[in-house]
Formats: structure tokens, C-alpha cells, sequence
């Protein structure tokens, strides 16, 4: 998680969508620090993300990720696109 941090600029602003806790817009590092701690907390640790491809410009850059996680007999695995805008230091 502290590499992935140092990559988002200090300002970032993090969507989640949907009606969880874990939903809603997150500000800042530390807020996508709770973000990311909500959901390996409520997987039990079991959370994992794999880049399948990332697509990127000079403004933008898209990944294309697998997320997948266990809790309890249920298991997750979802493919999610990611659209980032980039600022002018690349983060």
C-alpha cells in the first residue's frame, strides 16, 4: 500500500461507487489508505488486485484490473477498468 500511495498526487480524490461503507469520494493519500484498509478488513486479508493492461497518454491512463477476495464460503472476482487523470508531475 505505501508504494501504491507514493504514486497518487497528495490531492487525489478516489470514487467508490455503490452503497457500502467503503463508498463515496475519498480525499487525499489518507483517504485511499482508508479505502483500501475498509476493503482488506472486510475480506478477511484476502484481498488481491492484478493489473491485466494499462492503456495511457499524456493525460490520462486507464487499467484494467482483477479484483478478487474470500469471506467466509463466498469468493469475489470481478474485472474493473480504472480511469485515472494525471497531473503535471505524473500522478
Amino acid at each position: 500500500i505505501p508504494l501504491l500511495l507514493d504514486g497518487f498526487a497528495e490531492s487525489v480524490l478516489w470514487y467508490s461507487p455503490g452503497d457500502t461503507p467503503a463508498s463515496g469520494r475519498l480525499r487525499g493519500r489518507d483517504g485511499v489508505l482508508r479505502f483500501f484498509t475498509m476493503m482488506d478488513e472486510a475480506s478477511g486479508g484476502t484481498l488481491r488486485i492484478e493489473a491485466d493492461d494499462v492503456l495511457a497518454g499524456d493525460r490520462y491512463v486507464t487499467t484494467f484490473l482483477t479484483v478478487t477476495a474470500r469471506r467466509h464460503s463466498e469468493r469475489m472476482s470481478v474485472v474493473v477498468a480504472q480511469l485515472v487523470e494525471v497531473d503535471e508531475h505524473g500522478r
